[in-house]
């Protein structure tokens, strides 16, 4: 059920989200996936939701973590990357 502020159970306003099973059958598991055959040069993959790919292209994600050795790092730079560039996009609007 959506409450008043727009959110499931008052929880989330996500109508697909994993790991939310208590929230069924308001919120369906039902990810968006794509596959990517990795090639015997491929150094990592990154694993990210729509807010990052929104506001960075894969391109870019590889250009910016690149040199970073620390997967956490890397994850909390990109973190905030999507974080910067959704404020820069939101007041440009």
């Amino acid at each position: 059920m959506v409450a008043q502020d727009g959110k499931v159970d008052g929880t989330t306003i996500c109508s697909r989200l994993l790991g939310a099973a208590y929230l069924y059958p308001h919120v369906v598991p039902d990810p968006f996936s794509l596959s990517v055959a990795l090639r015997a040069d491929d150094e990592f993959i990154v694993v990210a939701n729509a807010a990052l790919w929104d506001v960075v292209t894969p391109e870019d994600a590889v250009e910016e973590i690149y040199e970073i050795g620390s997967p956490v790092v890397a994850a909390k730079h990109l973190q905030d990357l999507a974080q910067v560039r959704s404020t820069i996009r939101i007041c440009l609007l």
